[in-house]
């Protein structure tokens, strides 16, 4: 009797939970759907851009990637922004934020340290320089890819998760700053940490010299990383040699905070993680040419390799409508391959 007194008890909560974990399930898949399809672009209306000159025409194909017609160049980087900005505007967002050492402002104390390094080596100050000296056809090219890209965000400013779902994920624990017009510099500002990513192990070798130098001075310093020798061949001019007599030699009157050293070793290497440098991989690229008279069609071919670590979102995004491989934030067109009948360059 007691069994079935109990059975029927638990029949009678199920009946109560069942649906309601149901709907609570419900509603949470429901929230996840709209938050994903809320900030995906649209991609099948006419948009109309004040700042056009004529007619674009953006079809994607079947993999999502945009082919872009355009009456003018103008108006095919004004496009151009506006793509990326529809497809890869957070990404381009965390990169603009590593350019001005900003990340903190969106993530919170956890990159102070890199932010404060980025802002002492001067990444933004020096893509400012380059912005100011920029010829006019190339200012006017990102101006208008500038252009195009703030079309697309700023009337969506107010509301970053419509940008991106990543946004909506990062309000949960963080307030959102207000999401700043797109300028030149911010593109060029990327060129700087992808040249800082493309380094090498040049700082980290700077940073295991004056690591030597703290525990046993000059001498160890020669005996363990001996310097280039004088007499031997070098690229650079030898005015610049002239200009740096002191051959790898540190000031021994420089004190040296070894816990200073320590948390910048660590500020690099969580800035590295952020930007995908890998430490300890000689990276670079390779690029060939084939003469007409050695391939099956009798047309040269020219191929490169980039030698470009792995990110997720990648760091190439494609688009235009001679399939190229362009930079979102930076350059307009950065890899390419050219259609049938096509000039390549």
């Amino acid at each position: 009797m007691k069994s079935k007194i109990l059975l029927n008890l638990v029949v009678r909560i199920a009946k109560v939970l069942v649906p309601l974990i149901l709907a609570i399930a419900a509603v949470v898949a429901g929230f996840g759907v709209y938050s994903v399809r809320h900030a995906m672009p649209q991609t099948t209306a006419d948009v109309h851009l004040p700042s056009l000159v004529g007619r674009v025409e953006v079809i994607r194909d079947r993999f999502g990637v945009p082919h872009i017609y355009a009456d003018t160049p103008e108006d095919l980087f004004r496009a151009q922004g506006f793509v990326h900005a529809q497809d890869r505007f957070f990404q381009m967002e965390f990169w603009r934020r590593i350019g001005q050492g900003r990340l903190s402002e969106l993530l919170g104390k956890s990159t102070l340290g890199q932010d404060r390094f980025i802002r002492t080596v001067g990444w933004n100050r020096s893509a400012a320089r380059d912005a100011a000296t920029l010829t006019p056809e190339a200012r006017g090219v990102l101006d208008a890819y500038a252009d195009g890209l703030n079309q697309y965000v700023q009337p969506r400013s107010g509301d970053p998760s419509s940008l991106a779902l990543e946004f909506r994920i990062l309000r949960l624990i963080n307030t959102l700053p207000t999401i700043e017009p797109w300028q030149p510099v911010h593109s060029l500002g990327w060129a700087k940490v992808m040249a800082w990513e493309l380094r090498g192990d040049a700082f980290d070798d700077e940073l295991d010299r004056l690591a030597i130098f703290e525990r046993g001075g000059q001498p160890l310093l020669d005996a363990l990383r001996p310097a280039y020798p004088q007499d031997m061949p070098v690229i650079v001019p030898s005015t610049v040699a002239a200009a740096n007599p002191s051959n790898g030699q540190l000031d021994a009157h420089a004190p040296v905070d070894s816990r200073a050293l320590a948390e910048l070793r660590d500020d690099v290497a969580a800035l590295d993680a952020l930007i995908g440098h890998v430490a300890g991989h000689a990276i670079g690229s390779n690029n060939w040419v084939v003469a007409g008279s050695q391939t099956s069609t009798g047309k040269p071919l020219l191929a490169n390799d980039p030698h470009l670590s792995i990110q997720m979102p990648s760091i190439a995004t494609k688009s235009v409508s001679i399939v190229v491989s362009s930079v979102p934030a930076a350059r307009m067109i950065w890899l390419a391959r050219a259609s049938p009948g096509c000039r390549a360059w």
